[in-house]
């Protein structure tokens, strides 16, 4: 192994060769599936620093970091809360993911980093409040990011698990963190659930709100006061047409296509048509 630094007039930074490797090593590095999984793992796991300090290349080419899809817009106003624990501090931020055109599954959920370091990403499951204070996630849930930052001068007292790929459930900086985790969570929640309502008459405000989210740098709203989950829901324009949908019998649009000789319509139409046609005959202006 060679180690060359940049300290003596050249460039800043350190470069690591492996010059001496066994043949199973070179046989791995030439499977281009393995090459494939460690550039994943990377810009994973060292999202944050590959955005900020370090510059890795793999099989000469550079790996581009994860981007967290925290998103934001001038109605939406992130929550977050900072504090510490014994040696730890803590901050979470929690708000509507951004929409790259759509909300994915994937994406969703709580992504947690020690020291920089992402242990969790798009965590959906109980070990971060998912079915405990927190409903089951679900897909109308998509649309929800959280990030959680632990950081410490010392490793050892940070609640990450010894592989460094998830955390300690006893660890007590972690359970303080959860119960903030629930809180913050909470109202994105309840704005989802508005979002998907059962029987919704109208298309709601907050699907209007959601379709101007955008993806955010995490350095500028983590670096903001702490505050709760903000939406301002501006008083909409009132609409002139509303949605009409139904489900109708195959047999019965077929009996009104060959009604009014017009086989080849679609469902839409016919719907259309029948409507005009009652306005014209039952309730003529």
């Amino acid at each position: 192994m060679e180690i060359i630094g940049g300290a003596n007039g050249g460039r800043a930074g350190t470069t690591i060769r492996f010059s001496q490797l066994r043949d199973e090593v070179k046989a791995r590095l030439r499977d281009t599936a393995f090459l494939g999984r460690l550039s994943a793992a990377i810009a994973q796991t060292y999202c944050l620093f590959l955005e900020n300090s370090v510059r890795v290349l793999l099989d000469s080419k550079p790996v581009e970091p994860i981007e967290i899809p925290l998103g934001g817009s001038d109605l939406i106003k992130p929550s977050q809360v900072e504090f510490s624990k014994g040696e730890v501090k803590v901050r979470i931020v929690a708000s509507l993911a951004a929409r790259q055109p759509d909300w994915a599954y994937e994406r969703a959920g709580w992504y947690v980093l020690c020291n920089g370091r992402l242990v969790l990403p798009a965590d959906k499951s109980d070990l971060t409040g998912w079915g405990e204070g927190l409903p089951n996630f679900h897909s109308k849930y998509n649309g929800f990011v959280g990030i959680v930052v632990f950081r410490s001068q010392n490793p050892l007292a940070l609640p990450w698990t010894t592989t460094k790929r998830s955390l300690n459930r006893e660890s007590p900086v972690f359970q303080s963190a959860r119960v903030e985790m629930n809180l913050r969570a909470r109202p994105i929640i309840s704005f989802l659930n508005d979002m998907y309502k059962q029987e919704p008459v109208e298309e709601p405000a907050e699907r209007r709100i959601a379709e101007k989210v955008s993806l955010k740098d995490i350095r500028d709203i983590t670096f903001r006061k702490a505050g709760a989950f903000q939406v301002t829901r501006r008083v909409p324009v009132a609409k002139s047409t509303v949605r009409i949908q139904y489900d109708a019998a195959v047999r019965d649009v077929e009996r009104i296509r060959k009604a009014i000789r017009q086989p080849k319509w679609g469902a839409n139409r016919v719907g259309r048509h029948t409507f005009e046609h009652f306005l014209k005959t039952e309730a003529p202006e």
